[in-house]
């Protein structure tokens, strides 16, 4: 503890010197952070699974508490709302040994471990665990950590099976794809198809069996562009006739209002 107290306090000073902290420093630094992350998720799969176990005995009824959660915000100093999905968490490990596993490895976080025990089941189980490491990094990378529906950049996605796990699909790096929330909901309740394009991605089709382009098509162009319009162009016509100062807002309503008085006030 004395080294990591020493590291940070090193690392403080840094900015106000205006040095950059040399690299092996702040290798260290990292290197210690990242290792008590590990410790952390650990020690918190460790925490989860005594909160299992009492809660099973029923420790929190001998204090006459009305739940698990009740006891935890109480005796533990947890936020009510906090400990209340501790519990849940800790109810679910149990039946989750793969995920479990690596949790108490420390090679799984507690919030990778609270969002998957939503959706896992002791079927899906070793899928999700999987899921949540490597695969997980590998598929982010080959879809360039976007969702992949045509026309949808979104950074905040979601990973699909492509050929759902319930339907015996594989987790494989080939069955599944990058998906945006909305669009996650919109392939799974309307029905969409997606398969591997024939270069490269992969191909959207709509439940009408219409294939949805990656990138439609603009319409031919017909005629010059000077036919779609009645306004007389120069080469100064788009140059404005200030100096280019940003505009005076207040200066701007206060003349549009003395403009508009002088026009009521005309005879």
């Amino acid at each position: 503890m004395s080294e990591i107290n020493e590291s940070i306090s090193i690392s403080a000073h840094t900015p106000s010197s205006g040095l950059a902290a040399p690299a092996q420093e702040l290798q260290a630094l990292e290197d210690q952070i990242c290792e008590l992350a590990g410790h952390l998720a650990a020690a918190t799969c460790r925490f989860l699974l005594l909160v299992a176990d009492f809660d099973a005995r029923r420790g929190w009824a001998t204090w006459d508490l009305p739940s698990c959660g009740a006891w935890l915000a109480w005796k533990c100093q947890i936020a009510p709302g906090t400990a209340r999905e501790h519990v849940r968490v800790a109810r679910a490990l149990p039946a989750l040994p793969a995920i479990r596993a690596a949790f108490a490895a420390g090679t799984m976080s507690y919030a990778k471990v609270r969002a998957l025990t939503r959706i896992a089941t002791p079927a899906t189980d070793a899928g999700l665990a999987e899921l949540a490491g490597p695969m997980r990094r590998a598929v982010r990378e080959r879809d360039g950590a976007r969702c992949q529906f045509p026309g949808c950049n979104s950074r905040r996605t979601d990973i699909h099976h492509i050929r759902h796990w319930a339907h015996g699909g594989p987790t494989r790096l080939d069955n599944l794809i990058l998906l945006c929330e909305a669009h996650h909901v919109i392939v799974h309740e309307r029905g969409y198809l997606i398969a591997p394009a024939a270069s490269a991605g992969f191909a959207f089709t709509r439940p009408d069996g219409i294939p949805v382009p990656a990138s439609p098509h603009l319409p031919p162009t017909s005629g010059d562009i000077t036919g779609w319009h009645d306004a007389t162009i120069t080469s100064d016509t788009i140059i404005p006739n200030w100096n280019g100062d940003k505009l005076d807002l207040d200066h701007a309503i206060w003349v549009a209002f003395a403009n508009a008085r002088l026009a009521t006030a005309a005879p």
